[in-house]
């Protein structure tokens, strides 16, 4: 057999079937075990108007023991079902397997903006699963906007309890996992407000999350400085052996109106550890804050700050700084892109991204355009090492902010890369958008996570192939019986359990999955989508497909990469 015969691409043709199959036989003898969850790189729109469905973001445990990762979203513009207003606000639990609701809840009043902030905790109830606390900053709950956190169980989604700041707090504007300050065993959680007892002086209110004791109020200097827009918390910067708070005040004046300035507290003594400035005026340093992993390598954590006003030309072009935690002094600076892009609006640490020793960056940048796409936003992984950019994601609308939002998350797909999730709360005329990314390569994503059997529908899906793969050989897979343990082919661990749908698949390519075959094209961008013919049994629905693809190198007949796995769900 010749190998122009053998990639013939003819659906009739069945020697290349035969090559591949046999090649998935000799190869899959070994099965083996996935290290860390599996699952799809999904992409979760919302229908709802004007939700901001995106504006806030986090990663979750396995909450529904399924195997899979959670993600919890807030949408705080939300008018809600109860007809109490406008922005009332909602959140969700989207299943980390297929993206549908396992939880949806909304806020109690007009302009309570719940879900504003959302912040995963560890296990506050003691049942085994972890919990989570979602933010109303606009909430009355103990008297005018006093503002409101509200803590719900991971496995019943019942709410656990509720704590509110007092009048004016404004408390729930951010949310910080501190873990366990007090020594009882459970996360505690600091929520930042931006009003207090002086206007906008701001407060940051640590909370036991064992008993919903309230352990310190941390309150701002001076009026309209906005302490506690951004809090963090979690390492331990001072050595005691507790982990310490974070606050950003971003309209703080000592270098100039809004040059902004960070706090480091103890979480032991409460006292203000060390401090850092923004450069000059409307810098806004301080309006976002995350903890990077130690950089500098002297055993402490350190610090990354968004200063998203930067301005050296005109507004919002941005820069970030990453502090000594140690010390607060600073190490590195890194300045954005174009005027206007509001690079480091979100700053996350995101572990060793490229495998080099040092700790990497997470960077949204929610006003960037691209590709004549304005306002569609940017996430960049910056070298924690250099701040080169060692990879980069777009919008994919004109509007859409995505990046306004950006947190990383588990391994999702199981490739022991760190995965994140990203809001784009602007798409589609500010319904909203959440998008969870991944360094696997080749990536599949997934315009929707249903396909209809009695009338049936097609399912968009997207193969993004680094441009160095082109010419080689793509083809999509699938299972009907799960990921894992998955299949091993060589170094190769495709998430697929082989059954009747992947001998399917590859006995009629092209049906099932259109244009799941084929040759990767110079730009490595490849649409394929899912469809049923008409005529079969309702008694399919509730099953799930995966799908996955592999590349196979034309000149060796070597499978050289595996993307990671989309689900999809049949329904009636």
């Amino acid at each position: 057999m010749n190998r122009s015969t053998c990639f013939d691409l003819r659906a009739t043709d069945a020697s290349w079937r035969s090559l591949v199959l046999a090649a998935l036989v000799s190869m899959s003898t070994g099965i083996a075990t996935a290290q860390g969850q599996v699952r799809p790189i999904g992409i979760f729109p919302s229908a709802e108007l004007p939700s901001r469905y995106g504006f806030s973001v986090e990663g979750l445990g396995d909450l529904d023991g399924d195997g899979f990762s959670e993600v919890l979203v807030g949408a705080p513009e939300s008018p809600g079902t109860q007809s109490l207003g406008t922005w009332v606000g909602r959140a969700v639990v989207i299943a980390g397997r297929d993206g549908h609701r396992l939880f949806d809840v909304e806020g109690v009043q007009d302009q309570a903006r719940f879900g504003l902030s959302v912040c995963a905790l560890g296990d506050v109830d003691a049942d085994g699963v972890p919990d989570f606390a979602i933010g109303a900053p606009h909430e009355n709950l103990n008297g005018y906007r006093s503002g409101a956190v509200h803590v719900y169980s991971g496995k019943t989604f019942a709410k656990i309890r509720s704590v509110a700041g007092s009048a004016s707090d404004y408390m729930g504007v951010s949310l910080a996992n501190a873990h366990d300050v007090d020594g009882d065993g459970v996360d505690d959680f600091v929520a930042g407000g931006h009003g207090g007892a002086v206007q906008n002086q701001g407060v940051a209110l640590l909370w036991s999350g064992k008993t919903g004791t309230l352990i310190h109020r941390f309150v701002g200097t001076n009026a309209h400085d906005f302490f506690g827009h951004a809090v963090e918390a979690g390492a331990d910067l001072d050595g005691d052996g507790t982990p310490d708070i974070l606050v950003g005040i971003p309209d703080e004046d000592t270098m100039g109106s809004n040059a902004g300035r960070v706090e480091a507290f103890s979480g032991k003594t409460f006292q203000r550890l060390w401090f850092a400035h923004g450069d000059v005026t409307t810098d806004n340093f301080g309006h976002s804050i995350g903890i990077v992993g130690d950089i500098d390598k002297d055993g402490t954590a350190d610090i990354v700050v968004g200063a998203p006003q930067f301005t050296p030309t005109s507004l919002g072009s941005g820069f970030l700084r990453i502090l000594s935690g140690k010390t607060g002094q600073s190490l590195r600076r890194w300045t954005g892109g174009a005027v206007g892009d509001w690079f480091s609006e979100p700053v996350e640490g995101i572990g060793d991204w490229n495998a080099d020793g040092t700790p990497d960056i997470l960077v949204g940048s929610s006003r960037a355009s691209h590709g004549g796409l304005t306002a569609c936003g940017r996430v960049d992984v910056l070298s924690g090492l250099d701040g080169s950019i060692l990879q980069s994601w777009f919008g994919s609308a004109a509007g859409s902010n995505y990046g306004f939002a950006a947190r990383p998350a588990f391994d999702f797909d199981g490739n022991g890369k760190p995965d994140f999730v990203v809001g784009a709360p602007g798409h589609n005329g500010n319904r909203g958008l959440v998008e969870i990314e991944t360094k696997v390569a080749p990536e599949l994503t997934i315009g929707f996570n249903e396909a209809a059997i009695v009338t049936p529908n097609t399912v968009p899906m997207q193969l993004e192939v680094d441009t160095q793969f082109a010419g080689q050989l793509y083809l999509a897979l699938g299972s009907a019986s799960g990921r894992a343990p998955g299949l091993s082919l060589g170094s190769i661990l495709l998430p697929l359990n082989v059954d009747a749908y992947t001998t399917a698949l590859l006995s009629a390519p092209n049906t099932f999955v259109q244009n799941g075959l084929g040759i990767v094209p110079q730009d490595g961008k490849i649409s394929m989508s899912f469809g049923l013919a008409p005529g079969f049994s309702t008694s399919l629905a509730g099953i799930r497909l995966e799908h996955a693809t592999l590349l196979i190198d034309t000149s060796t007949l070597q499978f050289t990469h595996g993307s990671n796995a989309v689900t999809l769900r049949l329904v009636q």
